[in-house]
């Protein structure tokens, strides 16, 4: 063989300098930030296939839409909603307010191909509950209404049931005259 010492012979071309990949290309680390924008880039049409491009429908998808199997039983027998699946929301959401996570068993009117590897219905980040609708009611409807009443009349009527008429302050309770019910 005539080859040189410093040289490989291919079967393809014939010689090959025999240079590490290192010094001949120079590598690119991407992080995984970086790799994903990479991904999109190659993605994107071309300024001819944007030109072509027409509009269908603008029409922006609610990803977090009560699924319409469990319309016919939201706000009538149960009330549905989607909570963080943040753990700390979650296990207040479900341990303390009352909300039971759609799972297979106490939710078979759901398609099974809702249910995630976890056994519960995710969405957009978030996963299906449900509570009884009386207790919804209770809890997010009347509930706050309830405690805003009682704020208002213990601060008008409850503080000054019990002052003590020798007491050495009072506190000011104001007094209807003739004019203010006119």
């Amino acid at each position: 063989m005539s080859a040189k010492i410093n040289e490989k012979i291919s079967q393809e071309d014939g010689v090959i300098p025999s240079v590490a990949p290192s010094e001949s290309a120079p590598a690119r680390v991407l992080s995984s930030a970086d790799s994903a924008i990479a991904d999109l880039i190659k993605e994107q049409p071309s300024l001819e296939q944007l030109s072509q491009m027409k509009i269908v429908s603008h029409e922006v998808p609610n990803l977090l839409k009560i699924p319409e199997e469990v319309l016919p039983l939201h706000g009538k027998k149960y009330r549905y909603g989607w909570l963080s699946k943040n753990s700390n929301e979650l296990a207040i959401a479900v341990r303390t307010r009352g909300w039971v996570l759609c799972n297979r068993l106490n939710s078979p009117q759901l398609k099974s191909s809702r249910f995630s590897a976890h056994g519960g219905v995710e969405q957009a980040g978030m996963l299906l509950a449900f509570m009884p609708e009386e207790n919804y009611v209770a809890l997010f409807e009347n509930g706050p209404a309830k405690m805003s009443r009682a704020r208002v009349k213990h601060y008008t009527e409850d503080i000054f049931k019990n002052q003590d008429k020798n007491a050495p302050f009072q506190v000011y309770k104001p007094e209807e005259g003739k004019e203010d019910r006119d």
